[in-house]
Order: structure tokens, then C-alpha cells, then sequence
């Protein structure tokens, strides 16, 4: 009668916190956003060379130009030197480019 009693029980609380699970899927994913955010924020704050803020151009301009581009993650390993790059992407200009991303 215990068992009978303890899986009813077990049972009733499962179906409980299944009701929960939209709630904990909102949360983890504002978790994970947050966590990004943070390390974002880590970064920026305790790097050598400042980051600077993007300049947003008008809507309807296609162009993304990036100067003097880093990788932190690449950029705080010891004995690497790392060069910046510049990109700059225009269309029916740039006809070819390459992306690559720190274990290239």
C-alpha cells in the first residue's frame, strides 16, 4: 500500500511540474541571453584595447564596413600576435570574401 501510495504521489508531482515547462523554457532562454550579454560585457570592460560602439547607418544602406576588426577570444591568448582586418562588404562591389573565425 506504501508503493501504491508513493507512485500516486510521484505521479501527481510530475504532473504538476509538467505544467511548469513553458515557463522554464522562457526562463532558460533568458538565462542563456543574459549569460551572453554578461560575457559580452566582460570582455569589453577588461580588454586592453577598448571596443568601441558600432555606427548604425540608415536603413536601405547596404554597406557593412568593419575597421581594425578582433577576435577576443584570439586576441587574449599569450605569444599570439594578432593583426586587425579591416572588411568592408558593398554589393555589386565586393565580389569575393572570406570569413574565418578563431580555429580557422
Amino acid at each position: 500500500q506504501y508503493s501504491e501510495r508513493q507512485r500516486g504521489l510521484v505521479a501527481k508531482v510530475v504532473d504538476v511540474a509538467a505544467t511548469f515547462s513553458e515557463i522554464f523554457e522562457k526562463a532558460s532562454s533568458a538565462v542563456a541571453v543574459l549569460d551572453v550579454l554578461c560575457g559580452f560585457a566582460e570582455v569589453a570592460a577588461t580588454s586592453l584595447v577598448p571596443y568601441v560602439r558600432p555606427e548604425m547607418l540608415p536603413v536601405g544602406d547596404r554597406e557593412i564596413s568593419l575597421y581594425q576588426c578582433r577576435h577576443p577570444c584570439v586576441e587574449v591568448q599569450e605569444d599570439m600576435n594578432f593583426i586587425a582586418n579591416d572588411c568592408i562588404m558593398k554589393p555589386n562591389e565586393t565580389l569575393f570574401q572570406i570569413i574565418t573565425g578563431p580555429n580557422m
